[in-house]
Order: C-alpha cells, then structure tokens, then sequence
C-alpha cells in the first residue's frame, strides 16, 4: 500500500528538485474530481466522487511539459450491482457497490497550445495503479476485486486559465486504462489549481 509517508516522501523529493533546478520551468498542482466506470455504460450520472491527483510538472521542450503524478481514486468495485446469487439456492439479486480504493504513481508528458491566458494540451502516459478492495462480509468476498498492482496507461486533454502571474485554475478530462485482472476503464473529470514556481 502507498503510505502516507511515501506519498509524502516522493513529492518532497520531487519538489526538492524543483527548488534546485531553473524554478521557472516547474509547477506544483493538484486536483479534485469526479469519474465513470466506461466498462458498462456512459451516462452522465454515472460520474461519483473522487479521484484526487496532485502532481509536479517540468517543461522541457517550449510547449512539452513532463509531469510526474499521484493519483487517488475512489470507485465502485468491477461486479458492484451486478446479478449475483450470494447464498446457494436464492434467486439472483444485485450486489451491492463493494468499494474499491485505487493509488497510482504515473509519468507522463502534456503538450499545450498557449493562447495568451489560456492554455490548452493532450498528456499521456503510463503509471504503477495498487488496487484496494473494500474489505466485506464474507458472503460478498468472493465478488470483491482482487488486490494487486498493475500497469496501466492514461490519456487527456487539459485547459489551464492564468488568474495571475504564477497562479492558474486548471481543468482535466482524463481516461485511466488500468491493466488489472478486470481492466478497468475509468474516465475522470477534475478541477484544481497549479502554482508556477
């Protein structure tokens, strides 16, 4: 499981080599969100809370940016309200949400369009995804997604608006492809800040 202390240690380390090196070419942001699971359907009221990131940037080319992020879901579990028969014998009944927590570590790089205050920009990447089920009453276990650590990639687009010099009120709209044993598909929606170091 990534610890507190490991999330903290990674983005101290992070922002120690922001701090060393040319501190116009970093930022610092994080944002808070909403998302879908696309595996079943699209459906506007199928986006819940959170997913929550927080990431460090570093511009390497005028307009390239390499981003390096922490990621923090919350979703339903993959069999979450799906026809089921818990007990032998009992007619099928829908599971109930079996929550899963997902953590990710991911490296990326965004390439933006400048537009005087607003910027746009298409990111990718791939990331490490630890998958944490819900623990449940034994007669719900064996639906409960399995606990592992799996690859998976990230795509996006991306619009980032100038409040002032250093500070901007960034939006996101990012699909998770999470490599797991019941390949999640998330799609996530998020607004947050980024402070230009």
């Amino acid at each position: 499981m990534f610890s507190r202390w490991r999330r903290l240690g990674f983005f101290a380390a992070l922002f120690l080599a922001a701090a060393s090196g040319r501190a116009q070419d970093w930022a610092v942001g994080a944002t808070y969100g909403t998302l879908a699971d696309l595996e079943r359907s699209f459906r506007l009221d199928n986006f819940h809370p959170r997913d929550v990131s927080a990431w460090v940037d570093f511009r390497i080319e005028p307009h390239t940016l390499l981003r390096a992020s922490y990621v923090d879901i919350r979703a339903k579990g993959d069999n979450a309200g799906h026809l089921a028969s818990v007990i032998n014998g009992q007619p099928p009944a829908p599971l109930p949400d079996l929550k899963v927590g997902i953590s990710a570590v991911t490296l990326g790089v965004s390439y933006q369009f400048v537009e005087g205050f607003y910027t746009s920009g298409i990111f990718a990447g791939v990331g490490a995804y630890r998958i944490r089920p819900d623990l449940t009453t034994p007669e719900f276990a064996p639906f409960v997604d399995a606990r592992e650590t799996a690859l998976g990639l990230h795509v996006g687009v991306e619009g980032d608006f100038k409040i002032v010099k250093r500070l901007s009120l960034v939006g996101r709209i990012t699909l998770h492809y999470i490599r797991s044993d019941t390949r999640r598909s998330l799609l996530s929606a998020a607004a947050g800040a980024v402070f230009h170091l």
